[in-house]
């Protein structure tokens, strides 16, 4: 929050150098396009946002009524300015980053160093803080989707060391197109060939389960679903018959389908170690996530909401009946 004009374009870069060091992502108002009014856009991405920076230099009036919505709303606020004259009477208390336009790689370090002892304190959960630049915290922004983020599937599926379990809907992702297809098969063999004893396990609805189908239909609004549903069972089929007769990837490649899978998610090496991560994608990996927003789950750092999500779906899958694809073929 600050005027956006030539003389400020050196002060808001090295803003947002520091946010990203810090692992924020700095959203910059005259830097996003909407069909809404100006002050509509800037109420909500305050009211979006975990942490807002506001440079009050120069007494400017919209900047000030913006530090107050901010601070109204409770939210983590950095306060800056370059002559401590500027600070309003009710606010000359509050803690404030003093800067020299000509030493802005200090301002950037201090914003740094308060940044990360704010993200320090943020506490999140899936019910109210769904949106966040926590990377690797807990959560990740998905205001366009999260095949943008660290997050998406290919990227976890390199990184992974040991097991992946996909369940609900993102085998759609996978299977789309033909060069997703591709690159699943190759990631999927790195992944086998660099770590012996991993596996990687899908939970996806059954084709034929019309009221499972029919449900889908209407969550996803399309009535495409059953086809590229079926679409998606051949081509794990085809993996299936292709892993399953080599001996050194037999049985580590497993798809099940259920009546019904309720959410859609990618757990990723869930361990004792506590290393785990697990991707909860409401549209898939490949839909825009505007209204039903993905979020991220460390083990680490929120052991007990991670834990509930794993015991369902680990129940899901050892329990409940389903039907796992079986090799047809030798190659």
């Amino acid at each position: 929050m600050m005027p956006f004009n030539d003389n400020t374009n050196a002060v808001r870069e090295a803003i947002r150098v520091a946010l990203d060091q810090a692992n924020f992502d700095a959203i910059l108002v005259d830097e996003t396009y909407t069909t809404s009014k100006l002050t509509d856009q800037i109420e909500e991405l305050i009211r979006q946002s975990h942490l807002c920076v506001c440079d009050v230099s120069g007494r400017n009036p919209n900047v000030a009524w913006e530090y107050g919505y901010a601070t109204a709303l409770g939210k983590n606020t950095i306060l800056l300015v370059q002559d401590i004259e500027d600070l309003y009477f009710d606010i000359q208390n509050n803690a404030t980053i003093t800067y020299n336009v000509n030493e802005l790689n200090k301002l950037t370090q201090k914003i740094k160093i308060t940044a990360n002892k704010i993200r320090g304190r943020l506490s999140f959960t899936p019910t109210d803080h769904v949106i966040s630049g926590q990377y690797d915290m807990c959560f990740v922004p998905t205001a366009s989707s999260v095949s943008k983020t660290p997050y998406d599937c290919f990227s976890l599926i390199a990184q992974a060391k040991s097991h992946i379990r996909l369940a609900g809907q993102n085998h759609g992702f996978i299977s789309q197109s033909e060069e997703n297809r591709s690159r699943f098969k190759t990631e999927l063999k790195s992944l086998f060939d660099r770590s012996p004893k991993s596996r990687f396990e899908i939970m996806m609805c059954d084709e034929n389960c019309a009221h499972a189908v029919k449900t889908w239909e209407n969550i996803l609004e399309t009535k495409e679903y059953k086809r590229h549903l079926t679409e998606s069972v051949e081509y794990f089929q085809e993996l299936v018959d292709y892993f399953d007769t080599q001996d050194i990837y037999k049985g580590r490649f497993v798809v099940k389908k259920y009546d019904f899978v309720p959410l859609s998610i990618m757990f990723v090496d869930y361990s004792i170690e506590k290393r785990g991560i697990a991707v909860v994608t409401p549209n898939g990996f490949q839909r825009m996530n505007i209204s039903k927003p993905c979020f991220v789950l460390s083990q680490r750092e929120n052991e007990k909401i991670f834990d509930s999500y794993w015991e369902q779906y680990q129940h899901i899958f050892t329990a409940m009946p389903s039907v796992r694809l079986k090799s047809k073929q030798a190659y």
